[in-house]
């Protein structure tokens, strides 16, 4: 129980840091005004994905 609970938390802990670094970080980005904006836009959407993926991967390789 105290695993699932641990799990949980971090999970919501993560959520809000990301959260907020969408909210507050997002505006500072120097994002250009029209141009290559979907490919500025696809970028932001996909990164947190690749980012745990290969965290993901690298923890699984470590495990034996």
């Amino acid at each position: 129980m105290n695993d699932t609970a641990s799990f949980l938390l971090k999970v919501i802990v993560i959520s809000a840091v990301l959260s907020l670094l969408v909210k507050y970080g997002g505006p500072l980005l120097p994002l250009p005004a029209a141009d290559n904006l979907n490919q500025w836009a696809i970028a932001i959407v996909l990164l947190p994905s690749f980012v745990f993926g290969i965290g993901l991967v690298s923890i699984l390789k470590k495990t034996p």
